[in-house]
């Protein structure tokens, strides 16, 4: 049976899993990316290693930014970019929707800890990094400590804020929502319908990610 303090470490729990992959699923939104669904699973069993996750569509983010890459170095490095910030997104919107400041150098931190989880959001991180910069961990880091201040510059926009506090709570109501549905209540959140909400931001959005012409 279930303590008082269990109760509260699972409701906890769910707070925090809902506000980490409501990150997620708004940076996909934010670049026009559908997905699967999004999913939580929590139990008092800490020792699991998925709290929640992203079901994507698309193929692993270095292997999808190697083949841009071979198409364009413009078109690779902003795939890059948006693949990054996605994984980034989940981490950042888990501390800046609670109020927390250090979250970057912890995640690096807990990939350089255990080089070989490879499937966490560190570690597709570094994976990406590494394709655009073979073996210079100096300019990996660099690099990716630029995407996450982009990726908490963009979760303290007004706008990004609102959808992802209406989707983190959305998603502690239920465990499973499909993309249609996350997406009609990001949309919603929003204030209206658009296929690229990230060009709504303005300039300096739509050139950091490639969007410059739309």
């Amino acid at each position: 049976m279930a303590t008082a303090a269990d109760r509260r470490w699972l409701k906890q729990k769910r707070v925090s899993v809902a506000h980490h992959e409501a990150g997620h699923a708004v940076a996909h939104w934010l670049f026009g990316q559908t997905f699967d669904h999004i999913k939580m699973q929590i139990d008092l069993d800490d020792s699991q290693e998925n709290w929640g996750f992203v079901r994507r569509y698309e193929m692993e983010g270095d292997l999808d930014v190697s083949l841009h890459l071979k198409i364009s170095n413009t078109l690779g490095r902003a795939v890059a970019a948006r693949r990054g910030v996605t994984l980034l997104a989940g981490p950042c919107a888990e501390v800046i929707l609670e109020t927390r400041q250090q979250w970057f150098d912890e995640l690096i931190e807990d990939f350089q800890c255990d080089p070989t989880a490879t499937k966490t959001d560190a570690g597709r991180l570094f994976a990406i990094a590494d394709v655009l910069y073979k073996r210079d961990s100096g300019r990996q880091q660099n690099y990716l400590r630029m995407l996450a201040n982009w990726t908490a510059e963009l979760f303290n926009e007004p706008r990004v804020r609102t959808v992802a506090v209406a989707l983190a709570k959305e998603l502690q109501r239920q465990d499973i929502i499909e993309c249609e549905d996350a997406f009609d209540v990001m949309d919603s959140a929003w204030g209206d319908t658009t296929p690229l909400p990230i060009t709504a931001l303005g300039q300096k959005w739509r050139r950091r990610f490639g969007f410059q012409r739309l």
